[in-house]
Formats: structure tokens, sequence, C-alpha cells
């Protein structure tokens, strides 16, 4: 049995009158494979997943908490809004605020919601905190509409997103459909 560990993983050191125990060397290799899984799993620039929120079968909104998410750990924070396609551009659109509407917002297109889109599919939303917690709050909308979004309160502050529908000329349910969810990414 190894008399010496090292100092930052506790590997076994022996010395020239240690007994040299298989048992050190297995203990040895789980904690290097442990540690070296930890540094592909954390490394930059690969896509983590950090949850997924299906829409609820009833209801014209729902709210997805942003609360778990260290900005400061971020470089990019994808929310993904996986929709099936509806019938015309102009029937249905999906609104979504920041922490309910009291972070405002403005947009290429001028709207205080942080993505408004006649929402034809699938639609993402790619927040830009660049390790920084205290940076103003920008994000770049992929789907239905392409915008530059961007607030002056910082990424600290933001802690949920609320999705609404909402529809121009549609005169039934405004309810999410079947599968609708909203799946969340980053990079760090």
């Amino acid at each position: 049995m190894a008399s010496n560990h090292t100092q930052h993983y506790s590997l076994s050191q022996w010395q020239a009158t240690d007994e040299v125990v298989r048992t050190d060397f297995n203990a040895d290799n789980a904690k290097i494979d442990a540690a070296l899984h930890g540094l592909e799993e954390n490394k930059p620039g690969r896509i983590q997943h950090i949850k997924t929120v299906p829409a609820p079968g009833s209801g014209s909104s729902f709210t997805v908490s942003l609360d778990d998410i260290d900005w400061g750990q971020w470089e990019t924070v994808s929310v993904f809004f996986k929709c099936p396609l509806y019938s015309t551009i102009d029937e249905h659109s999906v609104n979504v605020t920041m922490n309910g509407g009291a972070i405002t917002c403005v947009n290429t297109g001028g709207y205080n919601t942080l993505l408004l889109h006649s929402a034809v599919g699938p639609t993402e939303l790619v927040f830009l905190p660049g390790h920084d917690s205290a940076a103003f709050i920008h994000a770049l909308t992929f789907g239905g509409t392409s915008e530059l979004t961007y607030s002056d309160s910082p990424f600290s502050q933001l802690t949920s997103l609320t999705f609404t529908r909402g529809a121009r000329s549609y005169s039934g349910p405004l309810t999410f459909p079947a599968g609708a969810e909203v799946i969340i990414r980053g990079i760090k």
C-alpha cells in the first residue's frame, strides 16, 4: 500500500519499502478517468444541454425559469422553441418576455418583447453573455423572423422567459400544440 499521495488528486506514491497493491492502481485509474471525463464534459466550445421544458397542454402562456443559469459561466445560451408548423404566418404568433415583462428591450422589429414572431415552426433565440453576468442583455433570433434584441438590463437580472400565444386572425383556442417545448443549451 502506498505511504504517500499526490497533492491534488491523492494518487498513490510508493516508497521503496511500500508494498505495491493492485487496488491502489485501480483506485488511481478511477480518479484519473473521472477527472478526464469532467474535462471533456466541460471543455470550452462544447454545446451542453441545460434543460428541456415542455409547453403545457392547456393555457395560452407558460414560464421557463432561468434561475439555475449562471450567466457568467456561459459564452452563449441558446433557447430553442420547438413548435410544430402552423398553417399560415398571419394566424399565429409567439411573444416572449423577460421576467414577465419587467425587463424591457428593443429589437429590430421595434417590439417591447424579447421575441415576436409569426410561428411558422422552430425558432432559436441565442443569448450572448460572453461569460459576463453584468453585461447588458443582447440576443439574436432565428426562425420566423431574424433580429437583434438588446436591453439595458444585465444578464444577472434575467430569471425567466414567458412564452405567450397570440393570434391576429385566428378564432380557435390559443394553446400550444402537442409537442411544443423549449430546449435550452449553452456553450461555455
